[in-house]
């Protein structure tokens, strides 16, 4: 073709061709026909993901092994790994915030410790005790209760009061419950169903408690006389049933070390006698009375049973339950990006940790 020939066609179709600068939107997947983009017609490297964020503000998906070689300032990159998202200063990478709407936590859920009643009376249930794993979400705020101890009674014939339930809810949804323990029974009265059960009285009449499979054990039968009376049976506890270490002995509780110190929690109180004392389950139980003195009392937030009333011509009061817990653990590294309050709030090695001893709530924001 002649060469005035060719600038002339090319003069004549410059705005078929749109040789000018590419404008945003200039080019569409509807102007693109099928095949006209393919990998044999890219170069090898031609796009990577340093490239695409090569600019500040720009944003690459890689891996927490495959960072950009040579970031820029300002260059921001998602780790596809570990969820985090970094952005490189003058400093090297952030820190980051990992991108979840839930994390992992760690609960100890104890409810409180059963009371216990009147003369021989049987020992106070441990409280429910529940441990384990469960993802809490951000943006919510859950519902925190620790269940109160249940009280002593001061008549023969009337149970001592089941322990408050401690739980984790999200508005009307549960998340954990744990359930009280349940009440010592006294001599005209039956020992109480919870966590662990209530142990029975010396008396004839009634029977011992029963304990929730998962969360705590029975409570005792009564035992052989000790004096001139049969005394009460030993409260279940968390880890055994009320009596396994012997009569009228609360049932031990079980340890955790979710604060970051191993500690007993949910046992059972010992029975009431006349001229015998016991001793309640490790894990806060209460001490049976020999005598007309009122029971040991299940120790605070612990969800220890509380101890049998005795008898010496006049009868012994039941001891009070000893209120619950709720302790949440989780990974520090979890809560970068957001805040997180509620309880007392500590921190051991690389877990922090909200411990309630009283109800109120846990907000994630």
């Amino acid at each position: 073709m002649d060469p005035l020939e060719y600038e002339l066609k090319f003069v004549e179709n410059k705005d078929k061709y749109n040789l000018g600068a590419v404008t945003d939107g200039s080019i569409t997947t509807a102007k693109l026909a099928d095949g006209a983009v393919t990998t044999a017609k890219l170069t090898n490297s031609a796009v990577t993901s340093e490239k695409i964020a090569s600019g500040a503000g720009g944003m690459a998906v890689v891996t927490s092994t495959t960072r950009p070689a040579s970031p820029t300032v300002g260059q921001m990159i998602f780790e596809s790994d570990t969820n985090y998202v970094r952005v490189y200063t003058a400093s090297g990478w952030s820190t980051g915030m990992r991108q979840t709407n839930t994390f992992a936590v760690t609960y100890l859920v104890v409810a409180g410790g059963g009371g216990s009643s009147r003369c021989m009376a049987g020992g106070g249930g441990g409280g429910g005790f529940l441990t384990s794993t469960t993802t809490l979400s951000t943006g919510s705020t859950y519902t925190i209760t620790v269940g109160g101890g249940g009280a002593g009674s001061t008549a023969r014939a009337t149970t001592g009061s089941n322990g408050g339930d401690s739980s984790i809810l999200l508005g009307a949804t549960n998340v954990v419950t744990s359930t009280g323990g349940g009440g010592g029974a006294g001599w005209d009265s039956t020992g109480g169903n919870g966590g662990s059960g209530g142990g029975r009285s010396g008396n004839t009449v009634g029977t011992f408690g029963t304990g929730i499979s998962g969360q705590g054990y029975n409570g005792q039968d009564r035992n052989s006389s000790c004096g001139s009376y049969a005394r009460g049976g030993g409260g279940g506890g968390a880890g055994e049933a009320g009596g396994t270490d012997g009569a009228s002995e609360g049932g031990d509780g079980l340890a955790s070390t979710i604060t970051g110190t191993s500690t007993f929690y949910a046992g059972g109180g010992g029975g009431g006698a006349n001229g015998c004392t016991s001793t309640g389950g490790l894990g806060g139980g209460g001490g049976g009375s020999a005598n007309t003195t009122t029971g040991g009392a299940g120790t605070t937030n612990t969800g220890g049973g509380g101890g049998g009333g005795g008898y010496d011509g006049n009868d012994g009061n039941g001891g009070a339950g000893g209120s619950g817990i709720v302790v949440i653990r989780y990974a520090t590294a979890d809560g970068v990006g957001k805040t997180i309050t509620g309880g007392t709030k500590t921190t051991d090695g690389t877990d922090t940790i909200h411990t309630f001893t009283t109800s109120g709530s846990l907000s994630i924001a």
